[in-house]
């Protein structure tokens, strides 16, 4: 039996009065009663109240309604619909969030609460086991001999963090005799804006393979599905590394990991290793990718290069460009906000 509406509940299932696994359809209709119940031209007499009734009604379907959202506010709640950083206090992640936070950057187990912060076991290169128990993950890029991930500030343009792939000014990543502007085969990957499928939106996945003459990937999905998706419909799990903020200063230099994509806003989706782990919602020029990261540009003046797969082979901080190799063979500069993963 579905529960009773909860107008005043901050759940959004709870509003509708819907359980978590509740159809499209059923959503559908315990919207439409409601908003019918509560219309301000059918509450004359407190229309004020019921303005703002409706409006959570509508908030509240808006995000269940849509396959992309839903999934975000099921993982994330509220914070990973958002379309800029929490505030303080929403920062904090439930044990869920945590084995997600686990899940995405390969650590084995579970996250679990002991000594007042979130445990996470991390893998780094070569399958060198790292153990983040209440620190900041530029603590462990330290010990991996990166010169201080976490302090970009101070480091100048010129310095490689080869640990990690980031070499900085000069210092240029090996390029493949394969397809280098293509996503490797086994890389994890979240689908996003589809509009024929669109019950596998919000789903997460890993390549197979890549169609160079039909411009699609081969994705296998966690559910067990096959789709042949565009590079637009997909964004790859990347690791990245803050930058630029400057309503959360205390972010910049953390490093974290696309975990969705918000097409309507435009920004990522993002668990970050600060002070505690942090679920925010970023601007693609917030985050530093990797070099060797496949991409695909966005926004440039000259059209014709929009949509087209490129790579990442230098990152230059100071300037907040990167250098990419096109898959035509050519290389050119861009700013950071003018690629996505």
């Amino acid at each position: 039996m579905a529960p009773a509406p909860n107008l005043k509940s901050a759940d959004f299932y709870e509003v509708l009065g819907v359980a978590r696994d509740a159809s499209d359809a059923q959503i559908t209709k315990a919207y439409r009663k409601l908003a019918q119940k509560h219309h301000p031209d059918k509450n004359l007499a407190r229309k004020e109240q019921a303005e703002e009734e409706f409006k959570c009604i509508a908030e509240a379907y808006d995000v269940l309604h849509d396959p992309e959202k839903r999934k975000l506010y099921d993982r994330f709640g509220k914070e990973g619909l958002q379309g800029g950083v929490p505030e303080a206090g929403a920062a904090g992640m439930s044990p869920d969030q945590a084995d997600m936070f686990a899940n995405l950057f390969g650590g084995h187990g579970h996250g679990g609460h002991g000594h007042g912060g979130t445990r996470v076991i991390f893998t780094g290169p070569d399958g060198m086991s790292m153990d983040a128990d209440g620190i900041d993950l530029s603590d462990i890029f330290m010990s991996m001999g990166m010169g201080g991930m976490g302090g970009m500030g101070g480091m100048g343009g010129n310095m490689s963090m080869g640990g990690m792939g980031f070499p900085m000014g000069g210092s240029r990543s090996r390029s493949s005799h394969r397809d280098s502007c293509a996503i490797r085969s086994g890389t994890e990957v979240v689908v996003h804006g589809l509009n024929k499928a669109k019950e596998h939106n919000g789903k997460r996945g890993h390549v197979r393979s890549f169609d160079g003459h039909r411009g699609r990937y081969e994705v296998q999905l966690e559910d067990g599905n096959v789709i042949h998706a565009r590079v637009e419909n997909l964004t790859q799990n990347c690791v990245v590394q803050v930058h630029g903020l400057t309503s959360k200063p205390e972010l910049n230099g953390q490093a974290g990991q696309i975990a969705g994509f918000d097409g309507a806003s435009g920004r990522y989706v993002v668990l970050v290793q600060a002070s505690s782990p942090t679920v925010v919602s970023l601007q693609p020029g917030n985050c530093i990718l990797r070099p060797q990261t496949c991409v695909h540009l966005r926004g440039l003046s000259k059209d014709e290069l929009n949509g087209s797969r490129a790579q990442i082979r230098e990152v230059d901080v100071q300037a907040g460009r990167y250098l990419v190799h096109l898959q035509n063979g050519k290389q050119i500069k861009v700013k950071f906000e003018n690629v996505l993963c």
